[in-house]
């Protein structure tokens, strides 16, 4: 999309229900439409699953064809699931602090990767092309 512009997208959820909670969207792209969506979820009381199948207009080159409140559904899913674990720049902070072992996934695009500078081994995924898996990918780190 030639028009794309950098766009975050955060929602909350209760973890038992999954109800949708709060979102928010920061950055230079589209943020008052993904919150027009966001607080539809809100008013109909839906849950992350809802969220996720959420299908607006498809019209290249100015939609995607999955919307971000959709990723954004899909992140927290795996959240709520168990099967990612996010953590905060303070908690990174107090981890390296400790002199923990760790493995830094990021899964921004590669030259957004190669801004980042921290002491411990760094793998660069960007989303969606994760090929076979961020296993696949332990021998490379840098």
């Amino acid at each position: 999309m030639p028009q794309a512009r950098p766009l975050l997208v955060e929602l909350m959820a209760d973890r038992k229900s999954g109800r949708i909670l709060g979102a928010q969207c920061v950055g230079l792209g589209d943020a008052n439409k993904r919150i027009d969506v966001a607080a539809s979820l809100l008013y109909f009381k839906a849950t992350v699953w809802d969220a996720m199948g959420v299908d607006l207009a498809y019209a290249p080159p100015y939609a995607p064809a999955v919307d971000n409140i959709a990723k954004a559904a899909w992140a927290l899913e795996n959240k709520i699931q168990g099967r990612m674990e996010g953590i905060t720049s303070v908690e990174l902070r107090e981890r390296l602090d400790r002199g923990e072992d760790l493995l830094f996934l990021d899964v921004r695009a590669p030259w957004k990767c190669q801004e980042l500078n921290l002491p411990c081994p760094v793998v660069n995924i960007p989303l969606g092309r994760s090929g076979g898996g961020w296993r696949s990918c332990l021998g490379t780190r840098r």
